[in-house]
């Protein structure tokens, strides 16, 4: 495949913000797995975590790519190093990135704040 001929995976378009919260909602109940997760000595080992970065060339990703994440059951039944392995993946681009770590702390520190309610009930 030529580069002419190669394409670009993945949406460049920022989600809407229902499908933001919506998965700042799965990834703080567990059910995520993103590639900011991955400790920094692995980042050579993601194309092996997320397969079908393994299988394309760094220009066929969007250039505002942040993270690639994907949901635990799409796993495959092997794992590396202790990590799924995933023959998918969802990208996440700089734009989305900042305000769903806005997202995901806003549901965190509203289960906290729950959590010490009903503790002290």
């Amino acid at each position: 495949m030529t580069k002419e001929t190669k394409k670009q995976v993945g949406s460049q378009k920022r989600r809407p913000q229902a499908k933001l919260v919506e998965l700042a909602r799965d990834i703080t109940e567990g059910k995520v797995f993103g590639s900011w997760m991955m400790p920094k000595s692995e980042g050579p080992q993601l194309g092996m975590v997320f397969m079908p970065l393994f299988f394309m060339d760094k220009e066929q990703l969007p250039p505002n790519t942040a993270e690639v994440f994907e949901y635990y059951d799409k796993a495959g039944p092997r794992s590396v190093n202790g990590m799924p392995v995933f023959m998918s993946m969802h990208i996440l681009t700089k734009t989305e990135a900042p305000i769903l770590k806005d997202l995901i702390d806003k549901i965190t520190a509203a289960k906290t704040a729950l959590d010490k309610e009903l503790a002290g009930a």
